[in-house]
Parts: C-alpha cells; structure tokens; sequence
C-alpha cells in the first residue's frame, strides 16, 4: 500500500491515534542540505484564510492585505530568538516577509484542495476556523486528479484559540446598564433571535433591561436586527455550533442550512450581511445600524477593534455575557473593559476543554491529518462559552501538492516549505507566538492542543 493511501485509510477507519502512526519519518522527503536547519534559506511566504486570525498573524509580523489590511508590525517571527522560534530575516524591512489575506475559511479551505482536490500554490500556508470536513481532507489530499502522483498530506494545526463574541448596536434612544445581569443574554434567547423565531424578535426578548424609547416607541418594542458574515465563515461555523447545542431543529445538521444561511430569512426578519468577506464589514454593518440597532457575532480580536468592548452605561456598542450550558454566564473577555491593556485584552477560554465528539473520551482529539471539523467546547462549565480553535494549513510535502496544480499557478518552492515550517514553529511555540496571542485579544492553546500541533510542525518537509 503506498504511504498516501495509507494516510487516507487512516483517516478514514480511525481519525486521530491511527492517523498519525502511519507517518513514519523515514516515508517523508527531507530538506536538503541547503533547508535543513531552522530558518536556513527560508523565503517569503502568502497565506489565505480565516479572518479570526487576523490579529494573530499581525502580532506574529505578518502583513495583512485585502480585504482588513494592517501591518506588518515590528514584532513576532522576525524579532523572537532563535530559541522562541524565531527567524531574523523576516523582521520589517528584511529580505523576506509573510503576508496573509483574511478572506474567511472558505478561501483557506478552498486554496488547500477543499474542492475537487484543486490546490492554490499561490499560498504556501492557509488559515481556518472552520477547517476541511472529513470528504474534503479526502479530496484535499487524493489531488485533483486520480493519479496517485498528486496524492499529498495536508496537516490542520490548532495555532491559537479565542472567543466568538456575541456584539450588539442599541437603536438610538435606547440603554442598559453596564452591571452583568443587563448585559446578559439567555441561550434560548440567542437560539431564538437568531433564528428569528416568533417572540423573539424584539429588543425586549434579547435584552430585558434595555430601557428608553425609539422613534417607534419602547426600546422593548423594537425589532431587533441579525448581521451575519457575507462569507463562509469559519466564526460562523463554531457560532452556529453553539446554537445548534441549544437548537438542533433550527441549526443543527437536519436544518440542512449551509455556512451562509439562516432561520426564517425573508421579510421583516431578512437578515443584514455585511459589505464584504471577513468579521470587520460585518461590525462595520452593525455599527452603522445607528437607528436600528442590531446583533452579530465576531471574534473578540475584531469586537474590541471595531469598540464592542464596554465604555460605560451610555455605551450602545458592546458585546455581551452568554449562558453556558450548566446556566451560568461568562463574558468573552479577560477584561471587558474599553482602557484594558496587555494580556488583560486576552480571551476568556484559558479553562475550557475541547473534544470530539465521535471520538472516545480516552482520545478526544484527532491528530493534525485527520479531520477537525466535530471538535468543540460547547459544553464548557468554564470559561467563556463559545470559544473556538483556529488553525493554520500546511501540506506535509509541499512538491507533491505542486504536482498537477493548474497552468500558471508558481510551485510552492523549497525555500517556502522552509519558511512555513519555521513560522508555524514560531506561533505554536509557547514562549514565541503563543506568549503574543492574549495581548492580540485570544488565548493561548490548552496544553494537549499544543503537545498535537508541535507533532503536525514537526511532520512538515519539502
């Protein structure tokens, strides 16, 4: 049986454990000479993907482009020792560089042969939240042809963790009190605004302390408003695996919704979408719903840029406390304040534990080849209750994932496998990137997270 059908089989017959013991070091290609120690030759690298990370990879150094541009900033890869993981020549202004669009993880996903097996060698490296389910790591790693000559390995590594947090704009006219107990929302209550059901479209079921008076009359009475991604969303997947937790008819599998679609959208509840891909025009939306009002979802790195974090009691942007699933309430954030410095500005997800499901409970999590897509947290009793992993994607042998790639794609080179080794080296490391993450608005990953993703780095070659 050739290694690639090996790795497949699995996947297949056992996700996790199985996965990563038909990887045998010496079935790998190896560096050469020339690549063969960290950061020797590396060069400049691209990465696609998930907009949960965009505040990540800029405190890691990379530049962000289109559509949420930023940086590079004088920090992470180019500036850590060599020891935390760092490489000298990526520091700004150097010889070699990292860019990342944060387009959403359909782009991450589809660059890494989600679709059909086709491969964006374009990207050396992808970023998901929502990473390949188990028939499209298949085709990610089959190649787009039948040919067992395109055959790869691709790995999903867990980079960092953070909070979806749940934001709302107050129509004008319209207040809460900063105490937790006004800021809170039920989980029946967030299943049901976001599923528009019936008696839960007003401002009054979402937020029972708000107070004060629209054009229209009571805050209470007003409609309330869903802004969602207009992407495929990573950020939206874990959301929406919340609310399946709470709602299995309207969110759950037998829905038969898809990552961009909604309960009851049509009409007075048609949801609002923002202008383009990521978590930065959906807040953009929201906060220009000065009238109306509304509520969305994002990442807490994204909320606290675009002032979901708290000002005070006349503060009408913020995001709120959610129930967890033994009826307690957490908020997504360290410290929700707006004046919060350092890793003060870190995710409430230090303490929860994450887990698949169809797994066995002695081995709840698969290995950086097999599928991530069922792993969640959603039955935390800690911590912030809807917190999610995001990852980073990196082909095991980036020459067999140039093989067959489409006319006028470049070949991901030598020296770029080099680069993405190194760089994922550094985020994973716990005194390099993960040291950067509480401060940039995430959490560092959970010990067993990390112990998984430094095995898939180390599997990386050319």
């Amino acid at each position: 049986m050739s290694h690639n059908s090996m790795i497949r089989t699995g996947i297949a017959v056992a996700g996790a454990a199985a996965a990563l013991a038909l990887i045998p070091g010496s079935a790998s290609a190896a560096f050469d000479a020339a690549h063969d120690t960290q950061c020797e030759n590396a060069g400049s690298i691209a990465g696609i993907g998930a907009s949960f990370q965009r505040d990540a990879q800029l405190a890691w150094g990379a530049r962000l482009l289109l559509p949420n541009e930023g940086g590079p900033n004088p920090t992470g890869f180019g500036y850590a020792t060599a020891a935390n993981g760092g490489c000298a020549a990526f520091a700004v202004g150097g010889s070699r560089s990292v860019t990342y669009e944060p387009r959403g993880s359909g782009d991450g996903r589809n660059a890494f042969g989600a679709t059909g097996g086709v491969r964006n060698t374009n990207f050396a490296f992808g970023g998901a939240d929502e990473p390949h389910n188990t028939a499209q790591l298949a085709a990610a790693n089959a190649g787009p042809t039948t040919a067992t000559t395109d055959n790869a390995t691709l790995h999903t590594i867990p980079v960092a963790q953070s909070s979806v947090a749940v934001d709302v704009r107050l129509p004008a006219g319209c207040e809460v009190l900063e105490a937790a107990e006004d800021r809170q929302i039920s989980r029946t209550a967030l299943a049901g605004v976001f599923a528009a059901k019936s008696g839960y479209t007003t401002w009054g079921a979402v937020l029972p302390a708000i107070t004060g008076t629209t054009a229209g009359g009571d805050c209470a009475d007003a409609p309330v408003k869903r802004v969602v991604r207009a992407d495929s969303s990573g950020t939206t997947f874990a959301f929406k695996k919340y609310l399946a937790s709470i709602d299995s008819a309207s969110f759950g599998p037998s829905a038969g919704l898809t990552n961009q679609q909604w309960p009851n959208d049509a009409g007075a509840t048609t949801v609002v979408r923002g202008g383009a891909n990521g978590a930065g025009p959906q807040l953009d939306a929201l906060n220009a719903r000065t009238a109306e009002g509304g509520i969305a979802y994002a990442d807490l790195a994204t909320s606290r840029d675009k002032t979901f974090d708290w000002s005070g009691d006349s503060d009408a942007t913020f995001w709120t406390y959610v129930q967890r699933a033994n009826g307690t309430y957490a908020t997504p954030a360290v410290n929700n304040s707006s004046s919060a410095t350092g890793t003060a500005r870190g995710s409430n997800c230090t303490t929860v534990s994450y887990a698949d499901p169809t797994l066995p409970a002695t081995s709840p999590l698969p290995t950086t080849t097999g599928s991530w897509s069922n792993v969640d947290a959603v039955t935390t009793a800690t911590g912030y209750a809807i917190c999610a992993l995001t990852y980073s994607l990196a082909w095991q042998q980036a020459s067999l994932a140039n093989v067959n790639r489409p006319a006028g794609q470049p070949a991901i080179t030598q020296d770029q496998a080099r680069a993405v080794k190194d760089y994922l080296g550094f985020a994973i490391n716990a005194a390099g990137g993960q040291s950067q993450l509480a401060a940039a608005g995430y959490a560092p990953l959970p010990g067993g997270v990390r112990a998984i993703a430094q095995t898939g780095v180390n599997a990386l070659n050319y």
